[in-house]
């Protein structure tokens, strides 16, 4: 956790280090730098939700895809049913009757 007293000292070492005529600049200089990282994170993100936007399809391409597969699959259905013929039904023969054993 930072204290107060942390805080205090790592500015008093700041002041000594760049001095008092130093400090303004120095500090506009680093608020120029964060403005420009958020700026440039804020345009990444932007490329990157085009990039997602461009490669995911949109509702109609999926309505169309799924209507081309329901059509497809309802043909394929249709030719298969043609396909199959009905077998005539064969009578099972009963199981032939055991002699039994003759003892000579």
């Amino acid at each position: 956790m930072v204290s107060f007293w942390n805080i205090l000292l790592i500015l008093l070492i700041i002041l000594i280090i760049f001095g008092a005529g130093k400090l303004p600049k120095v500090m506009k200089d680093l608020g120029k730098g964060v403005n420009q990282f958020k700026k440039g994170m804020g345009e990444e993100s932007d490329e990157v939700k085009k990039t997602v936007k461009k490669a995911l399809p949109t509702k109609t391409t999926v309505k169309k895809k799924a209507t081309t597969a329901k059509k497809t699959v309802k043909k394929k259905v249709t030719t298969a049913k043609k396909a199959v013929v009905k077998k005539p039904a064969v009578k099972k023969k009963a199981p032939a009757k055991k002699k039994p054993a003759v003892k000579k």
